[in-house]
């Protein structure tokens, strides 16, 4: 996993992560890494138990960050898939 574009970019997706630990479960990853030359590397993080309507979980985040979001229903799945007015990518 390569670095984020620039420091404000990274402060953008931390600021989702920020979010995360806030209202869902940061099950791997989550942190800022700082390395010889670069302080723009994010973990890879999963983050699951996130509220449908929630920034981490509804806005493109363009970082190394996957939103689990509970469902009941294979209706509910495809009905939360739906419901976003990005659509670059939604997996079932």
């Amino acid at each position: 996993m390569g670095p984020l574009v620039d420091r404000t970019h990274t402060a953008r997706v931390e600021a989702f992560l920020t979010e995360g630990f806030r209202v869902g479960t940061v099950v791997a990853g989550g942190h800022r890494v700082s390395t010889e030359g670069s302080d723009c590397y994010v973990e890879p993080t999963v983050i699951t138990g996130l509220p449908a309507d929630s920034s981490p979980a509804r806005d493109e985040i363009f970082g190394p960050v996957l939103a689990v979001i509970p469902c009941d229903t294979e209706d509910d799945a495809v009905r939360i898939a739906n419901d976003s007015p990005y659509g670059l990518a939604a997996s079932l």
